[in-house]
């Protein structure tokens, strides 16, 4: 079993930068006329503009303050699921014969395709859908794993995963799912 922790002076640096961003997104609230010239030309869209951003970084700073709090492992791997804890809107446990490929994405972060729908497979609260929606432009089916919380990078993590698919013991798979279910999540992720 493979446990990554969380780097909380990363959390920290989350948090600051959550508080940095609200504060801004206030101040378009209440002085829209400065940005009137610059970024919008309409008072009423520049409120807008920072209600919107003003309710995203608020609930990004109640999922960094949660975090740290939280216990000290944001990721496990075991030899037949893995556990993600690494930000509030994580769905949890996830076995092995529910991902279907994987995926790198930008600099830090792995994309975990899954077979079923997330939101029919789960129970989210609706904060925890907001911030689903919103730090992933894809929600159905995949979740967004960012190693820039964890004590390791992206390609460590990665390779942990696939490390424990392949020694996974498959169960049998229902006739909708290939048999070369881990052939394909190889090829997927080469």
């Amino acid at each position: 079993m493979n446990e990554f922790t969380f780097n909380r002076k990363r959390i920290v640096y989350g948090i600051l930068g959550s508080v940095v961003f609200f504060v801004f997104s206030l101040w378009f609230i209440c002085a829209p006329e400065i940005f009137r010239n610059h970024f919008l030309m309409n008072s009423v869209l520049t409120q807008i503009f920072g209600f919107i951003a003003s309710g995203y970084y608020l609930l990004t700073l109640y999922s960094f303050v949660g975090l740290l709090f939280r216990g000290n492992v944001a990721f496990i791997i075991s030899d037949s699921y893995l556990v993600d804890n690494s930000r509030f809107e994580s769905i949890g446990k996830i076995y092995f014969n529910e991902i279907c490929k994987i995926k790198r994405i930008k600099q830090h972060s792995l994309e975990i395709t899954l077979i079923e729908p997330i939101f029919k497979s789960r129970s989210l609260n609706v904060l925890q859908k907001i911030l689903l929606i919103a730090n992933n432009w894809n929600p159905k089916n995949t979740i967004v794993v960012s190693s820039l919380m964890f004590n390791c990078d992206r390609e460590t993590l990665r390779r942990a995963i696939l490390e424990a698919m392949g020694n996974a013991k498959r169960p049998k798979m229902s006739s909708s799912v290939s048999t070369s279910f881990l052939q394909r999540v190889l090829q997927n992720n080469s």
